[in-house]
């Protein structure tokens, strides 16, 4: 059976429209899938199993719904309620049935589309049930719902035909009957055979029309309730959806707070180590600068010590010259005391040739001054004499020299008196 089924969906955005649809059409049985703009539903039609394809859009969504299941050509009947008193029954109650033909062609073309239309329902009524346990409500309301008042239009027709054409039978029988004791019925029973079947047939019709009416209104309650529902679940979805978002946001916040932080103390201490690094090269540039002086005071020891090396040499050098000055001296008085050595000898022996006597005196004194000389003379070749030695030995030589003079003076006169 060719049927339309309404799939609601509460979270119908565009990732899920494509998928619901290519699960729908690739479904076997689908002839047909077309979107409800504007009510998150999904129009399905073909020959199919219901409760299947709920379970596979169920895959993607688990809160999608079946809301309605129609033959595919059929749609529900409408009931017009007029306005009425309040407290009085509803009155002139009028039927309109979007039929897929004209159900006011005649008593037998009603009957006869009650019964194809209670075929319908029974077909929904199973398709219905094919839903399972999870659909069961909405098969109640909807598919059971269709299929009873199908089947009660369905037997009112039915019951109507049967009424007209047992009347057309027993019309002519009891009127013949009825001639004899016409007179003697009450007048109630002479407005007709059938008048207070009748009245019962409309009471009840009213009534039927009433529990109608009052059904058409409680599952108008019950889809407006279910509406409502899936609204408030829609809105807790995207509350929640929102909810997670914030999370989300906030997680991500956190994780970029936590990166700040990180990154902020990855600077902290890059400066410290920055910081470090400057401090260890100024210490650095302290050192270097410290063994620049150090090496320029090496330096300046260095050509210190060259120079008082170079002074020393230079001393000695003149100390040598000095020396060797003096050492030519001494050779020099030397030779002199040689020379008046011999002299004293030649004088000496010219006393003991004239028998003189004063000249041993005078010859100790000159060897006292010899020998003075002799030993500063050795100290200037040793190295240990000083400038006063040199002085008492110049000033002894000095002296020597100035009484060998008067000596020879002397000598001189003796031998001249002599003579």
């Amino acid at each position: 059976l060719q049927k339309i089924v309404v799939f609601q969906f509460t979270f119908f955005d565009e990732s899920i429209k494509e998928r619901a649809k290519e699960i729908a059409s690739e479904f076997p049985g689908v002839t047909k899938v077309v979107e409800v703009e504007g009510e998150d539903q999904l129009e399905v039609r073909g020959e199919f199993s219901t409760f299947e394809l709920t379970k596979e859009l169920m895959k993607i969504d688990e809160s999608v719904e079946t809301i309605k299941i129609v033959p595919d050509g059929v749609t529900e009947p409408e009931v017009k309620i007029q306005q009425q008193d309040e407290g009085k029954p509803p009155t002139n109650i009028q039927k309109t049935s979007k039929w897929p033909s004209d159900v006011a062609s005649s008593s037998n073309g009603r009957g006869g589309q009650a019964y194809e239309f209670l075929g319908q329902a029974i077909d929904v009524a199973k398709l219905a049930k094919d839903m399972g346990v999870g659909a069961a409500k909405q098969a109640k309301d909807m598919g059971v719902g269709a299929a009873g008042k199908a089947i009660g239009l369905g037997m009112n027709y039915y019951r109507n035909k049967k009424e007209k054409e047992v009347k057309a039978q027993l019309e002519p029988k009891l009127g013949a009957e009825q001639r004899n004791i016409w007179g003697h019925l009450p007048e109630a029973q002479k407005r007709g055979l059938f008048e207070v079947e009748k009245q019962k047939k409309i009471r009840d019709e009213e009534e039927r029309r009433k529990k109608q009416a009052e059904e058409i209104k409680q599952r108008k309650i019950r889809e407006e309730k279910m509406r409502k529902q899936a609204e408030e679940m829609k809105q807790k979805k995207i509350r929640d959806e929102e909810m997670r978002k914030q999370a989300e946001q906030m997680k991500q916040k956190k994780i970029r707070e936590e990166k700040m932080r990180k990154q902020a103390e990855e600077m902290k201490e890059k400066k410290i180590r920055e910081e470090e690094m400057r401090k260890q090269a100024e210490e650095m540039k302290q050192k270097k600068i410290r063994e620049e002086k150090m090496k320029k005071q090496a330096e300046e020891m260095k050509q210190k010590k060259e120079e008082q090396r170079r002074k020393q040499a230079e001393e000695m050098e003149q100390r040598k010259i000095r020396l060797d000055k003096e050492k030519r001296k001494m050779m020099e008085k030397d030779l002199a005391i040689k020379k008046e050595e011999e002299k004293l000898k030649i004088w000496q022996e010219k006393m003991k040739n004239s028998g003189g006597t004063t000249w041993t005196g005078t010859t100790g004194s000159l060897w006292g001054n010899l020998s003075t000389q002799t030993s500063a003379w050795m100290g200037l070749q040793t190295g240990e004499t000083s400038a006063s030695a040199q002085a008492s030995a110049s000033t002894q030589n000095q002296g020597l020299t100035q009484r060998r003079k008067e000596e020879s003076r002397g000598v001189d006169k003796k031998g001249k008196n002599r003579q």
